[in-house]
């Protein structure tokens, strides 16, 4: 261009032509005092690249090698000699090499698990590039069911976690973060987002959600709309194909349902059927022959309380039943229980923020034991129920990973029966792994009689003590056993007694840890051999036990075995046997924690008390007796102590070298030297020895007859 000074100035200009353009174009120039004209004019197509799958916030389903294959397509303009791609910020791989027509299309193989972005570009133009964030290899798991799977809460739920984001492919066809409303039928809160924060932070790994739950609906009865060929079940099929880019490779199907199912009555082998064939069909129309569903237990229908009719009562039972027996399915995992999860004002609705928070802790611990080797996703199981010997008291024996039992010292919703009806429960115990129930006064078993759990919309539960504190599961109409009592077992022969038996001493000593003083000193005959077998003058003095000067080295308790507790005696039969009380108040045979003072006892057949001194003599009795009951002091005190009040050292008490030990219902002291026990023939040679009866420890006859007789002292 000439400008005023006569002299010609060069420009340009560049300009971008929309892709879509299609038409003619003109340049024209427009000048003031100057004279102009175009010199070149060239049009030049400029690089772009933009994806058009994945889309954002998309979560594959990754393999048994923690790896998935990404499928990435999209267009460009330019010319690339080939297109590349890289997961998470990882190795830019050549997914096209001959990208043709404005299109390319490639797979990143192998893809470690985690999430970030998925990016392209042309391989000779590095700058060309597109992004598409949010990206996802993980577990993606598939809602089903009814109101309960949908999220029906009082407040929308959020995920919490650091760097991974949980994402769901709802029903409208999208993937979306999985913050509340996960699906698209409400938009309230569910337990969703709390299920997949607790997940990604115990195993680092993305999580997502295919949504296809839908209240009102039903799996057998009515219309049968999960039922293969029906609405929801299509949808689903559908979704899952969709969402998977057609492979239906999920990680589980989450179930959910029944309330539809009890209003009509739906019974209990039709439900484990229907639930069985529901699976089956989905492992044929998906093709993934290995996969598995989650199937969760009813809560309550209706209102707390609501105990309109045994109808309902039955209806309930028949359904949570049949999902308990589908468990035995090669399929079907045993999902969480929600019977003690009542409905608020009439509904059967998870709508309060402990409701949500207690469905998602056990959802969590379900899938974490099922496909994360979590320690513990059930709660305690029932193993069997029996009463005693006077039929005024059952025991509930459960078997759990995580004990002792947990719950409130008020009866537990636990339904017994008999010949003459439904038996009144007024009072309970929690003894480890077992529950004490007991009767009205003068109520006692008649005839046979069953036991439940779970039944109805009775919301009372006994959970185990994991961190989901997990509830125990139902049974229904269990026969109750009587106890097995213990098989006798005869004494072994004791040896020849060659020993003279001495007089009677008529000094005191100090009592015993708050206990009756022990008997008065006597030196009586021991078996010995011919070389140290000698008589014996009487001495004066008296030993006192202290079950302080030692500690066993084994902890812990375990149930009662028959056999070895008819040879330890816990009873203190050795001491004299006790009149029987009228009517003990707690189950016999049992050690008891006093919930105020922390005090052990053990309450003998005979209905009374004894008391351990110390945690380590109780814990001397591992392998026979249980971890305690928890009791009251009010319970207690209507016991009476047993002659001998204390319980002495058990058979785990391991007594050392120069350890003074006796039983206490003989006054012979021993003295343990080299692994064997020396007899201390009177007063005299124990002073000289000892001088302090407190370093005697009174003891359990197994444990004197782990070392073997060696001859007196004195």
């Amino acid at each position: 261009m000439r400008s005023e000074d006569d002299a010609w100035h060069q420009f340009s200009r560049e300009f971008t032509i929309p892709n879509d353009f299609a038409g003619d174009f003109r340049i024209v120039i427009n000048t003031r005092n100057a004279d102009a004209y175009i010199d070149d004019v060239q049009v030049i197509e400029k690089n772009t690249i933009a994806l058009t799958s994945p889309t954002t916030h998309v979560l594959l389903q990754r393999n048994d090698l923690n790896t998935a294959d990404i499928a990435i397509t999209g267009t460009y303009t330019g010319n690339p000699v080939a297109v590349e791609a890289r997961f998470n910020n990882g190795n830019w791989v050549v997914i096209d090499d001959a990208p043709v027509n404005g299109t390319f299309s490639g797979t990143l193989l192998a893809q470690t698990a985690g999430q970030g972005a998925v990016d392209v570009r042309f391989s000779n133009d590095p700058a060309t590039l597109a992004s598409v964030d949010t990206i996802a290899i993980g577990d993606l798991y598939v809602i089903a069911g009814q109101n309960n799977a949908e999220g029906h809460g009082n407040a929308a739920q959020q995920y919490q976690h650091d760097t991974l984001v949980p994402v769901v492919y709802t029903e409208n066809d999208v993937w979306k973060i999985a913050n509340d409303p996960i699906d698209i039928n409400t938009n309230r809160g569910s337990y969703w987002p709390l299920v997949a924060s607790s997940l990604m932070g115990e195993q680092n790994i993305p999580i997502g959600f295919i949504s296809t739950a839908r209240g009102g609906t039903a799996l057998v009865k009515d219309r049968p709309h999960w039922q293969k060929g029906n609405a929801n079940y299509n949808n689903m099929i559908a979704q899952i194909q969709e969402a998977t880019a057609g492979t239906g490779n999920v990680k589980a199907i989450l179930w959910l349902s029944g309330l539809r199912d009890v209003r009509f009555e739906t019974g209990a082998a039709e439900y484990t059927a229907a639930l069985g064939q529901f699976i089956t069909d989905i492992r044929t129309d998906l093709n993934q022959p290995a996969l598995n569903l989650v199937a969760a237990q009813l809560t309550t229908r209706g209102a707390v309380g609501d105990v309109r009719d045994e109808r309902l009562r039955n209806a309930i039972d028949a359904v949570r039943k049949g999902q308990q027996d589908a468990w035995a399915h090669p399929a079907i995992l045993q999902g969480p229980v929600f019977y003690d999860i009542g409905g608020l004002s009439g509904q059967n609705l998870m709508v309060s923020q402990a409701h949500l928070d207690t469905a998602a802790a056990r959802w969590a611990a379900s899938l974490s034991a099922h496909f994360y080797n979590g320690a513990d996703g059930q709660g305690p199981q029932l193993e069997r129920a029996e009463y005693n010997a006077a039929r005024d008291t059952v025991t509930v024996i459960f078997t759990d990973a995580s004990l002792p039992l947990q719950g409130q010292l008020t009866p537990a919703r636990f339904r017994i029966t008999d010949d003459n009806g439904l038996v009144p429960i007024v009072g309970r115990a929690i003894i480890n792994d077992r529950i004490s129930l007991t009767f009205e006064a003068d109520r006692v078993l008649v005839g046979d009689a069953t036991i439940t759990l779970g039944s109805g919309n009775d919301l009372g539960t006994i959970t185990d003590s994991s961190a989901a504190a997990l509830p125990a599961d139902t049974f229904y109409n269990v026969p109750i056993q009587q106890e097995a009592l213990p098989v006798p077992v005869a004494p072994e022969p004791e040896e020849e007694n060659n020993e003279a038996e001495a007089a009677p001493s008529t000094s005191t000593g100090p009592s015993y840890g708050g206990g009756p003083a022990p008997a008065p000193y006597v030196a009586p005959a021991e078996e010995t051999n011919a070389d140290d077998a000698e008589n014996t003058d009487s001495t004066d003095g008296q030993v006192e036990d202290d079950a302080s000067t030692q500690s066993p080295s084994a902890t812990g308790g375990s149930q009662t075995s028959a056999d070895l507790a008819s040879h330890v005696d816990l009873n203190g039969t050795g001491g004299g046997d006790m009149e029987p009380a009228t009517r003990c108040t707690l189950p016999t045979g049992y050690v008891y924690e006093d919930i105020k003072t922390g005090m052990l006892y053990y309450i003998t057949p005979s209905c009374h008390k004894r008391t351990f001194q110390n945690i380590s003599v109780y814990q001397s009795y591992k392998g026979y007796v249980d971890v305690p009951f928890l009791t009251t002091s009010d319970i207690l005190e209507t016991i009476p102590y047993h002659a001998i009040r204390f319980m002495p050292w058990g058979p785990e008490f391991q007594p050392q070298d120069g350890d003074y030990i006796k039983v206490v219902h003989d006054p012979k002291i021993y003295l343990i030297l080299g692994g064997k026990r020396y007899w201390i023939a009177d007063e005299d040679s124990f002073m000289a020895i000892s001088g302090n009866w407190k370093d005697v420890n009174d003891v359990d006859q197994t444990v004197l007859e782990q070392y073997e007789y060696a001859g007196v002292i004195g």
